[in-house]
């Protein structure tokens, strides 16, 4: 029996923007779908709760196409790395300094996805380097 292999590893960094193309695009679904009840829930407006999905949508969109690029561009990863460092790094700012009330849950849910995405951001950040190194 055959073992087909692919000619080239998918590498660090385009499965960790595949990755953050995959979450971003459920969780840019989840928001569109459940938009009444993550208002009523997070104690946010549906319009933000509108506007954060289609981000998370054409986000998706721009990560997803960087990863499929073989290599991936510098300016493609560091454009994702940064704006995933400055979305967790707003999100937190907007609960420190009041800018966004939300319920206990839309506060957890906020600290969560900051985490989430500086987790991605580092992720593709190693990636990067390793693409750097060959």
């Amino acid at each position: 029996m055959a073992t087909v292999l692919p000619s080239r590893p998918r590498s660090t960094l385009r499965r960790a923007l595949a990755l953050d193309a995959a979450a971003s695009a459920a969780a840019g679904a989840l928001l569109l779908g459940f938009t009444a009840a993550a208002s009523r829930h997070f104690a946010m407006a549906p319009g933000l709760i509108l506007a954060e999905a289609a981000i998370m949508f054409a986000w998706a969109l721009f990560v997803g196409w960087a990863a499929s690029r073989d290599p991936v561009a510098p300016a493609l990863a560091w454009t994702a790395i940064a704006v995933n460092f400055a979305w967790g790094a707003l999100s937190v700012l907007a609960l420190v300094v009041g800018a966004l009330a939300p319920t206990a849950l839309g506060t957890e849910l906020m600290l969560a996805q900051a985490l989430g995405v500086a987790v991605l951001g580092a992720m593709q950040y190693a990636g990067l380097r390793q693409q750097q190194r060959g």
